[in-house]
């Protein structure tokens, strides 16, 4: 078996200049992927956790996929409530006939792979932020929350505009990142972005237009986010304005990085495992997108060393140019500041005073 696998490894990544390849250490990240994964569907199936201290998101998602009326009782803030739209539901629905144990692996796989596919991208010089970013993608893997496929969609959405349909279909407001591609005049890729999102919305309607009708009424009872118990108390119409602000800044200086921190203040509530975005501004903090607009070049003279944006997002190591040290240093500044900033906001952990029930058990109070 270890023959095999070695063969596999060798095939996949040939050695360079005739030296042994490192194929052990290539094959890490799938390690820390498949060892996570299993830690927590070990933690949250065979330890008998209950589901409102571990993994309460990915259950309300699995619950919905089985259920015939997934938004039956949903409220923002209750436990095994689903709040997404239609077409969320529609794309995983052939995950909701595994059983519960499988869903959770594979799911929690998805998060970490995620997680790890952008730990990786982050600078040398800024991976003293490791530590913070493995602890906040952790929070979102203990709720298996979606948060860690927003920051790689948005990460990846800066060169594949459809990536900013996922967004728009599952938390809808974070999809506002795609106005960085119009305010760097790329018009051509935020139209294909609205496209998809238009003929996903579309297709999921036409497939289950009562759905559409229960995740509406769902949305219009509970109004705009903030005062949820253990969120940032900030309503979603004063954070909206200013994540366009953010972008538009974004676009116009030419900092990358700050599109996944816009998404973050777009959320519809802000809990603190949505902090777990942070890890796309980590993955761009020296991504330079090669299309400069005409208003943005002139809003920026002598800063020419333009770097190209990678293919599909990914991020390489940048060359020292004159005065990045300390432009840099002013990045970091900025995401901890934004970073402190939000733990500031955010009142302490505490459970809710209402009676709440748990659609697979014993009520909650």
């Amino acid at each position: 078996m270890e023959e095999a696998v070695a063969a596999f490894a060798r095939a996949r990544w040939p050695a360079a200049d005739g030296k042994p390849a490192n194929w052990a250490l290539r094959l890490t990240p799938l390690l820390v992927v498949v060892v996570t994964a299993t830690s927590f569907t070990f933690a949250g199936v065979a330890s008998n956790l209950t589901i409102d201290y571990l993994a309460w998101d990915s259950r309300a998602y699995y619950d919905a996929l089985r259920s015939p009326d997934p938004y039956a009782g949903a409220a923002v803030g209750l436990i095994g409530s689903y709040l997404y739209p239609p077409p969320f539901l529609q794309v995983l629905a052939p995950a909701g006939q595994l059983p519960w144990p499988a869903f959770m692996f594979g799911w929690t796989a998805l998060l970490a792979g995620a997680a790890v596919a952008m730990l990786r991208r982050v600078p040398r010089q800024y991976r003293t932020m490791l530590p913070l970013l493995v602890l906040l993608a952790g929070a979102d893997i203990w709720a298996g929350n979606i948060n860690l496929l927003l920051a790689y969609g948005a990460v990846v959405g800066l060169s594949v505009p459809a990536a900013w349909a996922g967004l728009a279909l599952t938390k809808v407001t974070p999809g506002l990142g795609a106005l960085w591609l119009a305010f760097r005049g790329r018009w051509l890729e935020f139209g294909v972005a609205l496209v998809v999102m238009v003929a996903g919305a579309a297709a999921s309607f036409v497939a289950a237009p009562q759905l559409w009708g229960d995740w509406l009424s769902v949305v219009f009872n509970e109004g705009a986010g903030g005062g949820y118990a253990a969120s940032v108390p900030v309503p979603l119409f004063i954070r909206m304005p200013l994540a366009v602000i953010v972008l538009w800044w974004a676009a116009r200086t030419n900092r990358a990085w700050l599109v996944p921190c816009a998404c973050l203040l777009a959320l519809p509530v802000i809990w603190f495992n949505g902090l777990s975005l942070l890890l796309g501004a980590a993955a761009l903090l020296e991504a330079r997108p090669a299309e400069v607009n005409a208003r943005a070049r002139r809003s920026m003279p002598g800063r020419q060393h333009v770097r190209n944006l990678p293919p599909r997002g990914r991020v390489g190591r940048a060359t020292r140019i004159g005065g990045e040290p300390m432009r840099r240093g002013y990045q970091t500044l900025a995401v901890v500041a934004l970073i402190s900033l939000l733990l500031r906001l955010a009142p302490r952990w505490k459970s809710s005073t209402r009676s709440r029930t748990l659609p697979w058990g014993t009520p909650r109070t």
